[in-house]
């Protein structure tokens, strides 16, 4: 993603919107770390209470990342967090 767009102050335009937009399509070209890093974030930005709202039931944040699974985020991320978490029982309802 060039610097130019992701820095750009103001608002995009129409071709700068497409290459965005693009972005989620390179799929294996994310890096996994960058792939890990999208869960962890979702994650933690669900179940965190925020000023302008309380933190999400743990139900809910799991099964946005259930439903997310290889729409938004890789399914074999997914699987990975989903086996390694103490919550692993609750996530399988």
């Amino acid at each position: 993603m060039p610097d130019a767009i992701l820095n750009k102050p103001g608002r995009l335009s129409d071709e700068e919107f497409a290459v965005i937009s693009n972005h989620p399509v390179k799929g294996e070209a994310i890096p996994l770390q960058g792939r890990i890093l999208a869960v962890a974030d979702v994650f933690d930005a669900m179940s965190s209470g925020r000023a302008y709202r309380p933190a999400h039931q743990l139900d809910t944040v799991l099964g946005e990342l259930r439903d997310g699974a290889g729409v938004r985020y890789d399914p074999r991320v997914i699987e990975a967090f989903f086996r390694s978490t103490v919550w692993s029982a609750a996530a399988r309802r």
